[in-house]
């Protein structure tokens, strides 16, 4: 078959054919993009519009998020865009919105597809419900603690950890937290245009550590900064710093120390110290990972600190056929069992086999886990190339890989 890997260089959106700003409005009901067709319109803000859609063959609810016309003719704003789209691919968690899809409208707008999610985010749970008991709070922070930490395994810092940017399932009671939003995330070795640099200065007042807003190197430990202020914000209903110039909010992170929760109603000692450690001014007087601020939180609520497994590595390989033309879905849907048998010989374990897709997984155990994460991305280079040189191509068809860290969970 003839693959194309999304481990490998991404051809960049093209920047054309942009409408006038008069001319963007809301997609109507039944309007197709790419493979997807959309169920109604769910809101519009700075950066542009999300729709609710659904797969016009597979009938798979999603959302689209367009960028606004204005910000598709900046390539630095595209080139974030994508990278969004990457970062979350990078690190394939259930804890991180799930991205399926990237592209242009017609008329060059980019667009990306992704998991639905409830429409109110923890900012709109937080007006409507007030704060959350203390007592709730590892409900919330356990699992997105683990998609933070899942980040930091592949050298990716959010850097704008807020209400805002998490939201919730609706496949059951509550929903599950979902962590949002990598269009400011930062590599830690950023190569490619666009891309956020360790000082690049980016956030939301409200939650910037103070190194992002002197512009200096940001690492773990700032977006451990943006839980302790999330923290706050959950237990009391407020922000630490509140001002009317953003200005002045920065300058309190920079100067004022940090409140305690209890100063605006009574909470366990243990959480103001958690909180006020978090939001120490110097990175080195933090919790250094978020994983040991976890267990602080864990251990302010009364409960022993998380068992953790040594990491392992999981290289994930999936073929997805669902782009292939009708007239040559049969021929290919025969070639997956080939390809499957040659996975399995490369010692991978089929984990889902469908009519439009093949999921495979090989844990590389027993070794340090810098050396494993080389070997599985060595092993992901050459089974790509097997795939791209097969005797037999069909066009449309796709690879997509990744090599993660697993174990360690909190």
């Amino acid at each position: 078959m003839s693959f194309v890997s999304h481990d490998r260089e991404t051809e960049p959106l093209r920047h054309r054919r942009l409408p006038p700003r008069d001319a963007e409005a809301v997609l109507a009901p039944g309007t197709d993009i790419a493979s997807w067709r959309v169920v109604r319109h769910i809101a519009t803000g700075g950066c542009g519009a999300v729709y609710e859609v659904v797969h016009r063959v597979l009938d798979r609810p999603a959302a689209v998020k367009v960028l606004s016309a204005d910000l598709a003719g900046s390539p630095s704003m595209v080139a974030r865009f994508v990278l969004e789209a990457k970062a979350v691919n990078m690190i394939r968690h259930p804890g991180i919105v799930d991205v399926f899809d990237i592209g242009e409208l017609a008329d060059g707008r980019p667009f990306m597809a992704m998991e639905l999610l409830d429409e109110d985010s923890l900012d709109d749970r937080l007006v409507a419900d007030g704060r959350w008991r203390v007592e709730d709070v590892l409900s919330l922070f356990g699992p997105l603690c683990d998609a933070v930490t899942a980040a930091h395994a592949h050298g990716i810092i959010h850097r704008d950890i807020k209400g805002r940017n998490v939201g919730f399932t609706v496949d059951d009671a509550g929903g599950r937290p979902k962590l949002l939003d990598f269009g400011i995330a930062k590599l830690l070795e950023p190569t490619e245009p666009g891309q956020s640099s360790p000082t690049q200065r980016v956030g939301t007042p409200q939650s910037m550590s103070p190194e992002q807003i002197r512009g200096d190197r940001v690492d773990a430990r700032t977006d451990v900064y943006g839980l302790g202020v999330l923290l706050f914000h959950v237990l009391t209903g407020r922000y630490p710093f509140v001002a009317d110039d953003s200005l002045e909010v920065e300058r309190m992170h920079l100067e004022v120390p940090p409140p305690r929760p209890s100063d605006v109603l009574p909470l366990p000692a243990a959480i103001d110290r958690l909180v006020t450690r978090a939001m120490a001014k110097d990175p080195a007087d933090r919790p250094a990972t978020v994983p040991a601020f976890v267990d602080e939180l864990r251990a302010a609520l009364g409960q022993a600190p998380a068992v953790r497994s040594e990491p392992a590595v999981a290289v994930r390989i999936e073929l997805d056929l669902s782009r292939v033309d009708d007239a040559v879905l049969d021929v290919a849907a025969a070639r997956q069992a080939e390809v499957a048998a040659q996975l399995v010989a490369n010692g991978f374990t089929i984990t889902l086999a469908t009519s439009t897709a093949t999921h495979a997984v090989r844990a590389l155990t027993g070794v340090a886990a810098d050396r494993a994460m080389t070997e599985g991305r060595a092993l992901v280079v050459a089974l790509a190339r097997a795939l791209a040189e097969h005797r037999d191509p069909v066009p449309g068809a796709t690879v997509l890989t990744s090599v993660e860290l697993i174990g360690g969970t909190t």
